[in-house]
């Protein structure tokens, strides 16, 4: 049973120092903040503090994430912008291989022929027509 009342006691005091530490913090946030209080009754002085703070902190907390939204909906545009165009520039410079390509392969038999030979180490005269 006393093992029960000191452990009661103890917490006690030790509530009590945490509201004493309260205190001390919400003077120090009242002076920092500027905070003149209404009435002369300290324990309405938090009422009059944390009654305008509440309603900022909630309007900020939503307007800042609609400013996060707002910012990841600029950056998938600018990103889907940047990947179109590079889509666009590699299909260019790929139309522009084919081309290339196509111009460069021999149109007559005889010469896909000679050059086949070639390759393989043999000769084949190309002979002009008949």
């Amino acid at each position: 049973m006393t093992g029960f009342l000191e452990k009661a006691y103890q917490e006690h005091r030790e509530q009590e120092e945490n509201l004493e530490e309260c205190r001390q913090k919400f003077l120090e946030t009242k002076e920092y903040f500027s905070l003149q209080p209404k009435s002369k009754n300290e324990s309405e002085w938090p009422k009059e503090l944390f009654g305008p703070w509440v309603p900022f902190c909630n309007d900020f907390k939503n307007i800042w994430k609609k400013e996060i939204q707002r910012k990841i909906k600029l950056d998938l545009e600018a990103t889907r912008k940047k990947v179109k165009e590079l889509q666009e520039a590699k299909k260019s410079s790929v139309m522009r291989e084919v081309v290339k390509v196509q111009d460069s392969r021999p149109s007559r038999l005889k010469a896909k022929l000679a050059k086949r030979m070639q390759q393989l180490g043999q000769s084949f005269p190309v002979q002009g027509p008949p």
